[in-house]
């Protein structure tokens, strides 16, 4: 979501869509190949959905595996993600 309250969970707490587009196009580190497993859904209240999913992450010669978490909140544009989480080695 285009939102200040957009919330990004890895290994720091980023809160706000602004933040999040300046610090990805600051980087280029970006994965190799990232495979993404078939997502677990759970309805959480009418236009709220929560997705969990397993990942593996392959950056030269290392390779990363965890879960990666949303909650997508459906709007007038579509469904949107309001919270991305990404766990290393919880498996």
């Amino acid at each position: 979501m285009q939102s200040p309250t957009l919330t990004i969970l890895s290994d720091s707490f980023v809160q706000g869509y602004q933040e999040f587009a300046a610090a990805r196009r600051a980087t280029t580190d970006w994965p190799d190949t990232l495979i993404a497993g078939d997502p677990k859904l759970v309805w959480v209240s009418p236009g709220v959905v929560y997705g969990a999913y397993k990942y593996t992450r392959v950056q030269g010669h290392d390779t990363t595996r965890g879960w990666s978490e949303r909650v997508m909140v459906k709007t007038r544009d579509g469904w949107k993600m309001a919270v991305s989480t990404a766990f290393v080695g919880k498996e």
